[in-house]
């Protein structure tokens, strides 16, 4: 089975596909729309990346993240949570740098908003 990201215009029955390659496990997305971003996580791929809102630009912001799931962007920053550390964490959303534990011991913890 081929995944992928799309956006999807109900009104015209007009289907747009934005990412369709290297994602196993997409799990977050979350819309930065002031800066015209896209961003998503993979659990199986244990990354966080971002695009142009049509899919353009394309690029990593963090690898080796153990398993991500909910993701949203406020500010600066996007904030995930993580399956396999049980926590909430928080990293510059353009490069990834100052990535912190904003609380962890967060057992069933899933989505984010």
């Amino acid at each position: 089975m081929k995944l992928e990201i799309v956006q999807a215009v109900i009104i015209y029955l007009i289907r747009v596909v934005i990412v369709n390659t290297s994602l196993v496990w997409p799990n977050g997305l979350a819309i930065d729309r002031p800066a015209g971003r896209l961003y998503w996580n993979d659990g199986k791929m244990k990354c966080i990346e971002s695009s142009n809102l049509d899919g353009t630009g394309r690029k990593q912001i963090l690898t080796e993240v153990p398993h991500p799931y909910g993701l949203v962007v406020v500010g600066t920053h996007i904030y995930w949570t993580d399956w396999q550390t049980e926590a909430l964490h928080r990293a510059d959303k353009d490069t990834g740098a100052e990535m912190v534990i904003i609380r962890d011991r967060l057992q069933g913890l899933m989505t984010i908003r």
